[in-house]
């Protein structure tokens, strides 16, 4: 089920360039944030594809690549902000 849920949100991701997370906030009870706004530790994949700039998740440019992540969690929610890039036509 994750990795359902990965590969469509990095398919998503692929027409973006920035992912933006919430700044950490405290976890509710029972609940593990995915991204810590940081550094790309907890995720696996093409880790090489991506960067951390300003609590944002960059795509690099000619890069990119599925992220799945080091964890296997069900019954979840999902909670992300991303940003499309407008592309030159």
């Amino acid at each position: 089920m994750q990795k359902i849920v990965c590969l469509a949100t990095l398919t998503m991701l692929c027409f973006a360039t920035t992912v933006r997370a919430a700044e950490p906030q405290p976890t509710e009870e029972g609940f593990v944030p995915l991204f810590d706004c940081k550094t790309l530790d907890g995720w696996q994949g093409s880790v090489d594809g991506y960067q951390v700039e300003d609590g944002m998740l960059v795509c690099i440019p000619d890069k990119g690549g599925n992220l799945f992540t080091k964890n296997e969690f069900d019954d979840f929610i999902l909670r992300f902000e991303f940003q499309l890039t407008q592309v030159p036509q």
